[in-house]
């Protein structure tokens, strides 16, 4: 978790945190280092505002597989040599760990990578962030989380293996 003073800011890996840190230091939030970013809140926390970011699970385990981290173990465990042996996998041994591990990182305010950088904006002018800094945040390259070239069946099946994660960020 980073403590920007106003708020704090925690999310799983994977979700385009680095985009995030990086516009918060740009329109003057604060600075922060990443390496605690992945730390979630400790129960019953109530010390300020808890932002996280999501992103699509179909685009989560296609940057998981890419880049495997270690923390979450169900997945390591997995070899294939492609996404879509990956992602079989996956749905026999761990269906529902992505739900799972987003649902660790509850948030008072969720964004979702594929909304940036305009729901950063909206969050920072609630910060009392000036318009005047909108431009700098133009110039990052949103985290575009999709991943093109992915056969239906994947998103389908998917959607049955995480139909909450699906349904609470409106996602299809």
């Amino acid at each position: 978790m980073i403590d920007y003073g106003l708020f704090s800011f925690a999310t799983p890996p994977l979700t385009g945190e680095g985009w995030w840190i990086k516009a918060a230091q740009i329109v003057g939030l604060g600075t922060a280092l990443p390496d605690r970013v992945h730390n979630s809140w400790p129960p019953n926390y109530k010390d300020n505002l808890r932002v996280t970011q999501v992103c699509h699970p179909v685009s989560w385990l296609r940057a998981f597989f890419d880049q495997p981290w270690n923390g979450c173990s169900p997945l390591v465990g997995i070899k294939a040599d492609s996404f879509e042996s990956f992602v079989r996998q996956y749905l026999i041994d761990c269906p529902g760990v992505v739900s799972r591990l987003f649902g660790l990182y509850r948030a008072d305010v969720v964004q979702r990578a594929e909304d940036q950088p305009h729901a950063f904006w909206q969050f920072a002018e609630t910060m009392g962030v000036s318009e005047v800094m909108y431009g700098n945040l133009l110039n990052l390259n949103p985290p575009y989380m999709l991943a093109f070239g992915t056969p239906r069946w994947i998103y389908n099946e998917v959607r049955q293996a995480e139909p909450d994660l699906f349904d609470a960020y409106d996602y299809w």
